[in-house]
C-alpha cells in the first residue's frame, strides 16, 4: 500500500486529495518500524510537498516528529528522504522552522554531518541549512552557535566535485552573511 500511495503521489495530487490520504501516511509513520514501507511514505510526502500549497497541510498534520524518529535510523537512503520533507518544511514561514527547531531538527542535523561523510546526506542537510540561514538573524545566531561552521570544510572535502552541494554550502556561507552587523558573534 505504500509504494502504491508513493507512486500515486508523483503526479503531484490535489490539495483535496492529499487531505484523504494524508491521514494514512501519517498513520503508516507513526507505526512502521520496515524501512521499505517508510521510505515509500517518506517519498509520497516529497511528492505531495512538491507544491508549495500542501507544504503546511503536511505539516500541520504533526509529521515532523515522525520523521524527526526516522533521523535516529541507519538507513542513509531513508534518513536522506526523510530531510527531504523537513527540507521541504524549511521553505515555509519563520513559524514552521521555529517548530523545527524546537523538536531538536538542529541536534539532529549536527550529529548527521558529524557521523556521516555522505554525499547522500550532505546533499540535504547543507540545503536544510542554508534554508536556515536565509532566515532571520536569530536562526543565523544559533547556526553559529551550534558550531555548524567548523564542519563545513570536511564537508567541502568529502563531497569533491560535487557542484550541487558546493553550491548549497556557499548559500550556507552567503545567507549567513546578509544579516545584521551586531548579531555574528562567532568566536
Amino acid at each position: 500500500m505504500s509504494w502504491a500511495l508513493s507512486n500515486f503521489c508523483r503526479t503531484k495530487p490535489s490539495r483535496e486529495i492529499v487531505e484523504m490520504i494524508l491521514p494514512r501516511l501519517v498513520d503508516i509513520l507513526a507505526h512502521s518500524l520496515d524501512t521499505e514501507v517508510l521510505q515509500n511514505v517518506c517519498w509520497a510526502l516529497v511528492h505531495i510537498t512538491k507544491r508549495a500549497e500542501n507544504i503546511r497541510i503536511v505539516f500541520n498534520a504533526n509529521v515532523h516528529p515522525h520523521l524527526m524518529r526516522i533521523l535516529n535510523r541507519t538507513e542513509q537512503r531513508l534518513v536522506s528522504t526523510a530531510l527531504k520533507v523537513l527540507g521541504q518544511f524549511t521553505l515555509e514561514d519563520n513559524d514552521v522552522v521555529n517548530a523545527l527547531i524546537d523538536a531538536d531538527l538542529m541536534v539532529h542535523l549536527k550529529r548527521l554531518l558529524e557521523l556521516y561523510p555522505s554525499n547522500i546526506l550532505h546533499k540535504e542537510l547543507c540545503w536544510i541549512l542554508s534554508n536556515i540561514a536565509a532566515g532571520p538573524d536569530e536562526h543565523k545566531q544559533l547556526i553559529l552557535d551550534m558550531e555548524f561552521l567548523p564542519l563545513l570544510p570536511s564537508v567541502i572535502k568529502s563531497v569533491g566535485s560535487k557542484l550541487d552541494i558546493l553550491v548549497d554550502v556557499a548559500y550556507i556561507l552567503g545567507n549567513l552573511i546578509f544579516t545584521s552587523p551586531t548579531i555574528m558573534k562567532y568566536e
